[in-house]
Protein backbone atom coordinates (compact mmCIF):
# COMPACT_ATOMS: atom_id res chain seq x y z
CA UNK A 1 0.00 0.00 0.00
CA UNK A 2 2.82 2.40 0.85
CA UNK A 3 4.52 1.86 -2.50
CA UNK A 4 1.23 2.22 -4.40
CA UNK A 5 0.41 5.56 -2.79
CA UNK A 6 3.94 6.80 -3.29
CA UNK A 7 3.84 5.75 -6.96
CA UNK A 8 0.51 7.56 -7.38
CA UNK A 9 1.93 10.70 -5.81
CA UNK A 10 4.87 10.81 -8.23
CA UNK A 11 2.55 10.04 -11.15
CA UNK A 12 0.56 13.15 -10.23
CA UNK A 13 3.83 15.06 -10.11
CA UNK A 14 4.74 13.81 -13.59
CA UNK A 15 1.49 15.20 -14.99
CA UNK A 16 2.77 18.68 -14.21
CA UNK A 17 5.67 18.20 -16.61
CA UNK A 18 3.32 18.70 -19.56
CA UNK A 19 2.60 22.24 -18.45
CA UNK A 20 6.13 22.92 -17.24
CA UNK A 21 7.95 21.94 -20.44
CA UNK A 22 5.85 23.78 -23.04
CA UNK A 23 4.32 20.59 -24.42
CA UNK A 24 1.05 22.49 -24.13
CA UNK A 25 1.13 25.76 -26.16
CA UNK A 26 2.13 28.71 -23.98
CA UNK A 27 -0.98 30.82 -24.48
CA UNK A 28 -3.34 32.36 -21.95
CA UNK A 29 -4.81 30.81 -19.83
CA UNK A 30 -2.52 27.81 -20.33
CA UNK A 31 0.74 29.69 -19.77
CA UNK A 32 0.62 29.06 -16.00
CA UNK A 33 -0.99 25.63 -16.17
CA UNK A 34 1.79 23.89 -14.25
CA UNK A 35 1.63 26.42 -11.41
CA UNK A 36 -2.15 26.11 -11.23
CA UNK A 37 -1.89 22.33 -11.30
CA UNK A 38 0.69 22.13 -8.52
CA UNK A 39 -1.22 24.69 -6.45
CA UNK A 40 -4.36 22.54 -6.74
CA UNK A 41 -2.29 19.55 -5.57
CA UNK A 42 -1.18 21.42 -2.46
CA UNK A 43 -4.78 22.45 -1.72
CA UNK A 44 -5.75 18.78 -1.98
CA UNK A 45 -2.89 18.02 0.38
CA UNK A 46 -4.33 20.38 3.02
CA UNK A 47 -7.68 18.57 2.75
CA UNK A 48 -5.90 15.22 2.77
CA UNK A 49 -4.12 15.94 6.07
CA UNK A 50 -7.26 17.50 7.56
CA UNK A 51 -9.29 14.36 6.84
CA UNK A 52 -6.77 11.69 7.75
CA UNK A 53 -4.85 13.04 10.75
CA UNK A 54 -7.60 13.54 13.29
CA UNK A 55 -6.35 11.66 16.35
CA UNK A 56 -3.33 13.82 17.22
CA UNK A 57 -4.27 17.54 17.32
CA UNK A 58 -0.69 18.83 17.57
CA UNK A 59 0.60 16.73 14.67
CA UNK A 60 -2.47 17.69 12.67
CA UNK A 61 -1.87 21.42 13.15
CA UNK A 62 1.80 21.07 12.23
CA UNK A 63 1.01 19.06 9.10
CA UNK A 64 -1.73 21.46 8.01
CA UNK A 65 0.64 24.40 8.49
CA UNK A 66 3.32 22.60 6.49
CA UNK A 67 0.83 21.93 3.67
CA UNK A 68 -0.16 25.62 3.66
CA UNK A 69 3.53 26.56 3.42
CA UNK A 70 3.84 24.27 0.41
CA UNK A 71 0.84 25.98 -1.17
CA UNK A 72 2.48 29.37 -0.55
CA UNK A 73 5.72 28.16 -2.13
CA UNK A 74 3.95 26.95 -5.28
CA UNK A 75 1.88 30.14 -5.45
CA UNK A 76 5.04 32.26 -5.27
CA UNK A 77 6.50 30.08 -8.02
CA UNK A 78 3.65 31.23 -10.25
CA UNK A 79 3.82 34.96 -9.48
CA UNK A 80 7.57 35.39 -9.03
CA UNK A 81 8.18 36.79 -12.51
CA UNK A 82 4.85 36.73 -14.32
CA UNK A 83 3.06 39.21 -12.03
CA UNK A 84 5.79 41.68 -11.04
CA UNK A 85 8.24 41.09 -13.85
CA UNK A 86 8.37 44.75 -14.91
CA UNK A 87 8.44 46.15 -11.35
CA UNK A 88 11.90 45.19 -10.15
CA UNK A 89 11.40 46.14 -6.49
CA UNK A 90 8.26 43.98 -6.10
CA UNK A 91 9.75 41.19 -8.20
CA UNK A 92 12.81 41.09 -5.98
CA UNK A 93 10.77 40.95 -2.78
CA UNK A 94 8.52 38.24 -4.21
CA UNK A 95 11.81 36.36 -4.62
CA UNK A 96 12.65 37.01 -0.96
CA UNK A 97 9.20 35.74 0.02
CA UNK A 98 10.31 32.30 -1.15
CA UNK A 99 12.40 32.03 1.99
CA UNK A 100 9.35 32.04 4.29
CA UNK A 101 8.14 28.58 3.21
CA UNK A 102 11.66 27.40 2.36
CA UNK A 103 12.81 27.97 5.95
CA UNK A 104 9.61 27.00 7.74
CA UNK A 105 8.94 23.73 5.90
CA UNK A 106 12.09 22.00 7.25
CA UNK A 107 11.41 23.42 10.72
CA UNK A 108 7.84 22.10 10.66
CA UNK A 109 9.07 18.70 9.44
CA UNK A 110 11.57 18.72 12.31
CA UNK A 111 8.82 19.44 14.85
CA UNK A 112 6.64 16.71 13.34
CA UNK A 113 9.48 14.22 13.73
CA UNK A 114 9.88 15.23 17.38
CA UNK A 115 6.16 15.02 18.22
CA UNK A 116 5.81 11.51 16.81
CA UNK A 117 5.69 9.23 19.87
CA UNK A 118 6.73 12.13 22.10
CA UNK A 119 6.33 11.27 25.79
CA UNK A 120 6.26 14.89 26.93
CA UNK A 121 5.02 17.35 24.29
CA UNK A 122 5.42 20.30 26.65
CA UNK A 123 9.09 19.46 27.07
CA UNK A 124 9.56 19.32 23.29
CA UNK A 125 8.05 22.81 22.97
CA UNK A 126 10.31 24.25 25.67
CA UNK A 127 13.50 22.56 24.48
CA UNK A 128 13.16 23.23 20.75
CA UNK A 129 11.15 26.46 20.57
CA UNK A 130 14.32 28.39 19.70
CA UNK A 131 14.44 26.66 16.29
CA UNK A 132 11.42 28.62 15.04
CA UNK A 133 12.88 31.85 16.45
CA UNK A 134 16.12 31.33 14.51
CA UNK A 135 14.11 30.62 11.33
CA UNK A 136 12.29 33.95 11.77
CA UNK A 137 15.61 35.78 12.27
CA UNK A 138 16.99 34.21 9.08
CA UNK A 139 13.89 35.33 7.17
CA UNK A 140 14.41 38.89 8.45
CA UNK A 141 18.04 38.65 7.32
CA UNK A 142 16.86 37.82 3.80
CA UNK A 143 14.20 40.54 3.75
CA UNK A 144 16.75 43.20 4.66
CA UNK A 145 19.17 42.01 1.99
CA UNK A 146 18.76 45.19 -0.09
CA UNK A 147 20.48 47.12 2.71
CA UNK A 148 23.38 44.79 3.62
CA UNK A 149 23.54 42.38 0.61
CA UNK A 150 24.96 39.57 2.74
CA UNK A 151 22.61 37.00 1.15
CA UNK A 152 22.69 38.19 -2.46
CA UNK A 153 25.15 40.70 -3.85
CA UNK A 154 23.98 43.01 -6.67
CA UNK A 155 25.47 45.50 -9.05
CA UNK A 156 25.24 49.20 -8.11
CA UNK A 157 21.68 50.43 -8.49
CA UNK A 158 20.45 46.79 -8.69
CA UNK A 159 21.30 46.80 -12.39
CA UNK A 160 20.33 43.46 -13.99
CA UNK A 161 19.74 42.13 -10.49
CA UNK A 162 17.85 38.94 -11.47
CA UNK A 163 20.60 37.66 -13.78
CA UNK A 164 23.85 39.16 -12.47
CA UNK A 165 24.17 38.53 -8.73
CA UNK A 166 26.42 36.69 -6.30
CA UNK A 167 25.81 34.62 -3.18
CA UNK A 168 27.05 35.97 0.15
CA UNK A 169 28.04 34.20 3.36
CA UNK A 170 24.49 34.50 4.73
CA UNK A 171 23.15 32.51 1.78
CA UNK A 172 25.44 29.63 2.77
CA UNK A 173 24.17 29.85 6.36
CA UNK A 174 20.51 29.84 5.26
CA UNK A 175 21.04 26.92 2.88
CA UNK A 176 22.95 24.87 5.48
CA UNK A 177 20.23 25.56 8.06
CA UNK A 178 17.46 24.52 5.65
CA UNK A 179 18.91 21.25 4.36
CA UNK A 180 20.48 20.38 7.70
CA UNK A 181 17.03 20.17 9.26
CA UNK A 182 15.76 18.01 6.40
CA UNK A 183 18.52 15.49 7.07
CA UNK A 184 18.05 15.64 10.85
CA UNK A 185 14.28 15.16 10.51
CA UNK A 186 14.59 12.12 8.25
CA UNK A 187 17.19 10.55 10.58
CA UNK A 188 14.87 11.07 13.57
CA UNK A 189 11.93 9.54 11.67
CA UNK A 190 13.92 6.45 10.70
CA UNK A 191 15.21 6.00 14.27
CA UNK A 192 11.68 6.34 15.64
CA UNK A 193 10.32 3.76 13.22
CA UNK A 194 10.37 1.12 15.95
CA UNK A 195 6.88 -0.35 15.43
CA UNK A 196 7.48 -4.10 15.26
CA UNK A 197 5.43 -4.81 12.14
CA UNK A 198 6.99 -2.05 10.04
CA UNK A 199 10.47 -1.91 11.53
CA UNK A 200 12.00 -3.47 8.43
CA UNK A 201 10.17 -1.01 6.16
CA UNK A 202 11.77 2.15 7.54
CA UNK A 203 13.78 2.36 4.32
CA UNK A 204 10.58 3.47 2.55
CA UNK A 205 11.05 6.91 4.10
CA UNK A 206 14.33 7.21 2.20
CA UNK A 207 12.68 6.73 -1.22
CA UNK A 208 11.02 10.17 -1.57
CA UNK A 209 13.88 11.81 0.31
CA UNK A 210 16.54 10.35 -1.99
CA UNK A 211 14.55 11.15 -5.14
CA UNK A 212 13.96 14.71 -3.94
CA UNK A 213 17.59 15.34 -2.98
CA UNK A 214 18.76 13.92 -6.33
CA UNK A 215 16.42 16.18 -8.31
CA UNK A 216 17.40 19.24 -6.26
CA UNK A 217 21.09 18.51 -6.89
CA UNK A 218 20.38 18.11 -10.62
CA UNK A 219 18.64 21.48 -10.57
CA UNK A 220 21.42 23.26 -8.65
CA UNK A 221 24.14 21.81 -10.89
CA UNK A 222 22.15 22.64 -14.05
CA UNK A 223 22.12 18.99 -15.14
CA UNK A 224 18.35 18.47 -14.88
CA UNK A 225 16.97 16.72 -18.02
CA UNK A 226 15.17 19.15 -20.32
CA UNK A 227 12.17 18.99 -22.62
CA UNK A 228 11.73 21.73 -25.22
CA UNK A 229 14.56 23.57 -23.51
CA UNK A 230 12.85 23.67 -20.11
CA UNK A 231 13.85 21.72 -17.00
CA UNK A 232 11.92 18.54 -16.32
CA UNK A 233 10.97 19.83 -12.86
CA UNK A 234 11.50 23.06 -10.94
CA UNK A 235 12.70 23.48 -7.37
CA UNK A 236 9.39 24.29 -5.58
CA UNK A 237 7.42 21.25 -6.72
CA UNK A 238 10.43 18.97 -6.21
CA UNK A 239 10.81 20.16 -2.62
CA UNK A 240 7.08 19.87 -1.88
CA UNK A 241 6.84 16.35 -3.27
CA UNK A 242 9.91 15.23 -1.32
CA UNK A 243 8.50 16.43 2.01
CA UNK A 244 4.98 15.18 1.30
CA UNK A 245 6.32 11.79 0.21
CA UNK A 246 8.21 11.45 3.50
CA UNK A 247 5.07 12.28 5.51
CA UNK A 248 2.91 9.93 3.44
CA UNK A 249 5.36 7.10 4.13
CA UNK A 250 5.15 7.89 7.86
CA UNK A 251 1.37 7.69 7.73
CA UNK A 252 1.42 4.44 5.77
CA UNK A 253 3.89 2.91 8.23
CA UNK A 254 1.67 3.87 11.17
CA UNK A 255 4.11 6.35 12.72
CA UNK A 256 1.56 9.13 12.28
CA UNK A 257 -1.88 7.94 13.46
CA UNK A 258 -4.53 8.25 10.75
CA UNK A 259 -8.30 8.16 10.74
CA UNK A 260 -8.72 5.07 8.55
CA UNK A 261 -8.52 1.25 8.34
CA UNK A 262 -11.51 0.77 10.64
CA UNK A 263 -12.74 -2.13 8.51
CA UNK A 264 -9.49 -3.96 9.16
CA UNK A 265 -9.95 -3.39 12.89
CA UNK A 266 -13.49 -4.81 12.78
CA UNK A 267 -12.22 -7.96 11.06
CA UNK A 268 -9.47 -8.57 13.61
CA UNK A 269 -11.48 -8.11 16.81
CA UNK A 270 -14.25 -10.26 18.21
CA UNK A 271 -15.52 -7.42 20.40
CA UNK A 272 -18.83 -5.87 19.34
CA UNK A 273 -18.07 -2.22 18.57
CA UNK A 274 -19.50 0.66 16.59
CA UNK A 275 -18.17 4.07 15.56
CA UNK A 276 -19.96 7.21 16.71
CA UNK A 277 -19.35 10.94 16.64
CA UNK A 278 -18.56 13.05 19.71
CA UNK A 279 -22.26 13.26 20.58
CA UNK A 280 -22.60 9.48 20.67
Amino acid sequence: TSLKRLALFYFLLALGIFGNCDIIPCRFPLENISSLYFFSLTVCLVLHFYRRVAQHPKLRRLMLTLACMEALLVMLRGIKYSVFGSIHFLSRYSWYLFFIPMLFIPVLLFYISLYIDAKDEQQVRKRWGWVAVVAILLILLVFTNDFHQMVYGYNPGFDNWDLDYSHGWAFAVVTAWEYGFYVISVVILIVKCSISKVKNQAWLILIPFTIGVTMILLKFTDTMPRINGNCLAEFPETLCCMVTGVLECCMQLGMIPTNENYRGLMKETSVRVQITDRDG
